[in-house]
């Protein structure tokens, strides 16, 4: 059984693990001109994990289903960040670095 220490610091950790990476797709998101809506909704929903995450972290039980919800749900809105980054990526900046076409 873990302690009240051990569980903050954890908590504390995963967040450190999870988030620095979300920002910087953010920032990329942003920069590349994505609208607020689409921001706000992604830092939304990512705030909203990461609290069931923190939320389903139990000292008597690690595997809980709030926590493996948030896990995924993290996972899935980094993911989404990412795609839409690599979309904006190819449809804005014409795609043309993207293929592997030798003709100049």
């Amino acid at each position: 059984m873990r302690t009240d220490l051990q569980l903050a610091m954890r908590r504390h950790a995963n967040l450190v693990e999870n988030v620095p990476y979300f920002m910087i797709m953010m920032t990329a998101l942003e920069l590349n001109g994505a609208g607020s809506g689409l921001l706000h909704g992604l830092g939304l929903s990512m705030l909203f994990m990461r609290v069931i995450h923190v939320a389903g972290f139990k000292a008597d039980r690690l595997q809980t289903i709030p926590r493996a919800v948030a896990g995924f749900g993290t996972l899935f809105v980094s993911l989404t960040a990412a795609g839409i980054s690599f979309f904006e990526l190819a449809v804005f900046a014409g795609g043309d670095h993207l293929t592997c076409s030798s003709s100049r």
